[in-house]
C-alpha cells in the first residue's frame, strides 16, 4: 500500500500466489485479499500485518466485508463448483455454499 500524496510504501501484504481481489472494511482499518493461492487473507492495513487467513480448496476470487464489519465473505472456483463462505473474527465459518 502507498501513500497516495506522496507514492510512499506504507505496507507490503503478499500472497503465494496473485492477488484477485481486494476490499476494505468500511472504516478503512481492514483489508481482505483474495489468491489463486486457495487463500483469503485480513490484514491490518495501515501496518500490512496479518490478522486472519481462511484456506480454502479453490482460487479464491472475491472478498468483501459486510456492511457492518463484523464479517468478511470469499468466493471463488473449485474444479467442478463455486465455492462460497463467509467467516467471523474468530475465522469461524458462518455460512457456506
Amino acid at each position: 500500500m502507498w501513500k497516495t500524496t506522496t507514492g510512499e510504501e506504507v505496507a507490503r501484504m503478499s500472497h503465494q500466489g496473485s492477488v484477485t481481489d481486494l476490499a476494505f472494511g468500511s472504516d478503512g482499518r481492514y483489508v481482505a485479499t483474495a489468491s489463486d493461492d486457495g487463500t483469503a487473507r485480513v490484514w491490518e492495513a495501515r501496518a500490512g500485518q496479518e490478522v486472519m487467513r481462511v484456506k480454502h480448496e479453490y482460487f479464491v476470487r472475491g472478498v468483501a466485508f459486510s456492511p457492518d464489519g463484523k464479517y468478511f465473505a470469499t468466493g471463488g472456483l473449485g474444479s467442478n463448483r463455486p465455492g462460497m463462505g463467509s467467516y467471523n473474527w474468530q475465522g469461524s465459518r458462518t455460512h457456506q455454499a
